[in-house]
């Protein structure tokens, strides 16, 4: 859905504790189909020894519990800031 609405953000929701291959599985389409350049973000309950290898997938941030809409929204906008610059 992704590549066919042409997005500029993917997010990823984990509290299940499969995050690394769904991270490492959107990663890998996201890439295979040109679309690398997406911002990615992940929210959940991640482990903190995740956090090196999420980062090396290129997560921009991970929102942990009790993040709120507008800390997304605020990263978002910042983001896309920097890049349009």
């Amino acid at each position: 859905m992704a590549v066919q609405e042409d997005v500029d953000v993917v997010g990823i929701s984990s509290s299940s504790g499969g995050h690394m291959p769904a991270i490492e599985e959107v990663r890998a389409l996201l890439d295979a189909s040109g679309m690398g350049q997406a911002l990615l973000l992940v929210g959940g309950v991640i482990p903190e020894d995740d956090l090196p290898r999420i980062e090396s997938l290129g997560v921009r941030r991970v929102f942990g519990p009790g993040a709120s809409g507008a800390d997304v929204v605020a990263c978002i906008e910042s983001e896309m800031d920097r890049r349009e610059s």
